[in-house]
């Protein structure tokens, strides 16, 4: 994690905004001490990078007429008591519960505003809420074309969503970018508006967010970003109802947590994943054929629920696939065999539930499969390792497989193991 300095002001920099008789007075309070900030001139010299100008916000509660515009580069917002808002509790799949907040910048419902719109790219915001009670309308928009040098510390976004889904918590017009620590928010946060074109493309720590959170269904999805404990609700980190978007090998997810359908659902999955974890139908998984997921990248030590990286639904009629590399994962109670072209499988617990269906099924390439636990449904004809219809080769060594009444080495008749001495278990006992 980058070392988070502390924001250098000098007391020229700063502007601190005055309270109202009541929360209206107060927001036009703030609105007139953005306005002086942005005029601001620390030290004699020109507003730069180094040299930042600052609204310091007491707590309270700061309701705005209006849309704030951040238009200005290097002027930022930052309470007087920072303070993090409520992480996702345990259970809570949907949308964090917003509970109040010490310093919150909000507008009410009928105003029809975004509540704070960010117009340049460099910005830091630090410690306060921003509250949209319109579900017409954001709480805090990205409208520049990015947001790479902006800095946001224990945040929290939130929008009274009502049951639309067309306008979000915390959220970017084109590329969503910057570096984000400790930030929390409601369901349809931290992604890129609908027909978006951009990247997301940020770094983010300990960020928190409800349903269909992170990277979305819009734009090019995730390239390059790194995210690291950050959690969400079901349809999360590029996932969706049917699909999402892709995630590219350059990005990096550590010990991300997300439900159902989440990690480019139906898209390419080829980050790294290290300790991550899914509900069914996650890690480029396919639910509709129409969009046709591929698990490429690289999972460690992940969790997901059935049908997972690059697994598919039953009765979908689309075939995903695995073409990447799975150590230490686990993907148990799936309704058909995983398709393999290729991947690499070292140490993994993958499991069909459904009569006749096999474990995994080769389709191409050579794929490896080391000290593996694959197991199928007893008494069917599956085969914890087949064909697709064609003669196929596989390295497999140290497994532990089943149902040996269907196949007695639990390698498919017209599968040629590279591995002469393979030393597979194959044991009708054999549990999970």
């Amino acid at each position: 994690m980058p070392y988070r300095a502390p924001l250098p002001y000098a007391p020229d920099a700063m502007i601190f905004a005055a309270r109202g008789a009541d929360d209206a007075a107060s927001g036009a309070k703030l609105a007139a001490a953005y306005a002086a900030a942005r005029n601001l001139q620390p030290g004699g010299q020109a507003l730069s990078a180094t040299n930042r100008a600052c609204v310091v916000i007491p707590p309270g509660r700061y309701k705005l007429a209006s849309t704030l515009v951040l238009d200005a580069q290097y002027v930022d917002l930052v309470a007087l008591v920072p303070q993090m808002g409520l992480p996702l509790a345990a259970g809570e799949a949907d949308d964090v519960g917003f509970k109040g907040h010490g310093t919150e910048i909000y507008n009410a419902d009928g105003d029809h505003i975004n509540t704070i719109e960010q117009a340049v790219t460099d910005v830091r915001l630090v410690g306060f809420a921003v509250v949209n009670y319109d579900l017409s309308k954001s709480a805090f928009l990205v409208t520049a074309a990015h947001n790479a040098p902006s800095l946001y510390d224990r945040m929290t976004f939130w929008r009274d969503r009502g049951g639309g889904s067309e306008k979000f918590p915390v959220g970017a017009e084109n590329h969503f970018s910057g570096t984000w620590f400790s930030c929390v928010a409601n369901g349809w946060a931290y992604r890129q508006s609908f027909g978006s074109t951009g990247d997301f493309r940020p770094v983010m720590y300990d960020c928190h967010g409800g349903k269909n959170a992170f990277i979305g269904d819009q734009g090019n999805g995730a390239v390059g970003a790194r995210l690291e404990r950050c959690r969400a609700g079901i349809q999360s980190f590029g996932g969706c109802a049917s699909y999402g978007v892709p995630i590219d090998a350059d990005s990096v997810l550590i010990d991300c947590t997300a439900g159902e359908r989440s990690f480019a659902l139906g898209k390419a999955c080829a980050g790294t994943f290290i300790r991550c974890r899914g509900g069914d139908t996650s890690f480029g998984a396919t639910v509709s054929q129409y969009y046709v997921g591929e698990f490429s990248g690289h999972a460690e030590d992940c969790y997901a629920g059935k049908n997972s990286f690059g697994g598919r639904k039953a009765g979908v009629g689309a075939n995903g696939k695995c073409t990447g590399e799975l150590l230490r994962c686990r993907s148990v109670g799936s309704d058909l065999a995983l398709r393999l072209e290729g991947a690499k499988i070292r140490e993994c617990l993958l499991t069909t539930t459904a009569q006749d269906e096999d474990g995994v099924v080769l389709v191409g390439g050579l794929s490896k499969i080391l000290d593996t636990t694959i197991l199928v449904f007893l008494g069917g004809t599956g085969v914890p390792i087949n064909d697709d219809g064609s003669a196929r080769s596989v390295v497999c060594a140290h497994c532990r497989l089943n149902n040996a009444t269907s196949d007695a080495d639990g390698v498919g008749p017209n599968v040629t193991n590279l591995i002469a001495s393979p030393a597979n278990v194959v044991d009708d006992d054999m549990d999970w």
